[in-house]
C-alpha cells in the first residue's frame, strides 16, 4: 500500500489498456475520493491530466483525519446513467506530526552528512526508521512538562534553567499540576520543537540503519549482563536508550533530556 504524508500535494498515475493490451482513452472518465467507511469526500473529479494515449495522472492533496483513503477511476455514461470502476487505489495517510521531524529536513540533513545509503531508501522506509528514531526519543526523561497536559507531542513544554531536584524521581505525569507554578513561573520558558531535537532524530534513524547487526545493542536485548573474551569484558549496567546513544546525540539533546546511563 502507497504511504502519503497527510497535505502533502501527489500524483496518482495510471494507465487503461483492452483486453489486447492496447492503450485506449476511456470516455467519461472521473475521479472520486472515498474515507475508509465509503463515504465520497471528493465526487466527479474531472481535473486529470493525459500525457498519451491510455496514459494518466491526477494531482491532489491528500487529506487530513483519516487513516487511508480510497480513489477511484471510474467511466460514467449517460444514456442509462451507469458508472463502471475501472482502477481502485488505496492510499495510506501518515500524520506527519507524530515524527519529529519531516522526510525532506531528513534527506536534507542526509544531504549535508553525504548519507548516501538513507538517500537510497524508499519512501516506507524513511518514515519507519523516523517513526522508530521518534518513538526511541520520546521515551527518554524529558525535563521540563507539557505546555497542555493533554497533548499527544513532547513539545512545546515548559522548560527551566535550573534542575528541580526531585524531576528524577517524579514522574513527568506527577509533576503537572504540583509543580505547574513553579515552571510557569520562576521557569517560564516555552520550547517550540527545537532544531537540535530534528537532528537528533535523524541521527538515531541514521544510527538504527548502520546498527542492525550491533552485536552489543543484540546481547543488551537478549538480557544478557556482560561478555567477557580474554582478559576483555563489556558490562551492559545502564537503559539501551543510554547507553548506546553516541555522544554526537546526546549532545544535541542534552538540554532538553536527563542522562544517567553511561554513555559512549
Amino acid at each position: 500500500m502507497t504511504i502519503y504524508i497527510a497535505g502533502e500535494a501527489v500524483s496518482d498515475y495510471r494507465e487503461f489498456t483492452d483486453q489486447a493490451g492496447a492503450n485506449y482513452d476511456p470516455v467519461g472518465l472521473l475521479i472520486d475520493i472515498l474515507d475508509p467507511d465509503g463515504v465520497v469526500i471528493d465526487a466527479d473529479l474531472d481535473s486529470y491530466q493525459s500525457s498519451e494515449t491510455g496514459k494518466y495522472y491526477f494531482v491532489y492533496t491528500v487529506p487530513t483525519g483519516y487513516d487511508y483513503i480510497v480513489i477511484n477511476w471510474k467511466t460514467v455514461s449517460t444514456t442509462p446513467v451507469i458508472e463502471l470502476v475501472l482502477h481502485q487505489t488505496v492510499v495510506s495517510i501518515y500524520d506527519i506530526d507524530r515524527l519529529f521531524c519531516s522526510l525532506l529536513y531528513a534527506d536534507n540533513y542526509a544531504n549535508m552528512k553525504l548519507n548516501t545509503t538513507w538517500l537510497a531508501l524508499s519512501r516506507n522506509e524513511k518514515i519507519a526508521y523516523l517513526e522508530q528514531a521518534t518513538q526511541f526519543i520520546t521515551a527518554l526523561p524529558w525535563k521540563g512538562i507539557p505546555v497542555d497536559v493533554d497533548q499527544t507531542t513532547v513539545f512545546p513544554r515548559y522548560m527551566y534553567d535550573k534542575r528541580l531536584s526531585n524531576d528524577l524521581l517524579v514522574p513527568e505525569s506527577s509533576r503537572y499540576p504540583y509543580n505547574a507554578n513553579r515552571y510557569r513561573g520562576l521557569y517560564n520558558t516555552t520550547v517550540e520543537l527545537p532544531d537540535a531535537v530534528k537532528k537528533a532524530c535523524c541521527e538515531v534513524a541514521f544510527m538504527n540503519l548502520k546498527e542492525v547487526d550491533n552485536v552489543h545493542i543484540q546481547n543488551q536485548e537478549l538480557g544478557i549482563k556482560s561478555v567477557s573474551i580474554g582478559d576483555q569484558s563489556v558490562s551492559y549496567s545502564g537503559s539501551r536508550k543510554d547507553m548506546f546513544l553516541p555522544v554526537n546525540i546526546t549532545q544535541l539533546l542534552k538540554p532538553y533530556v536527563f542522562f544517567n546511563g553511561r554513555i559512549i
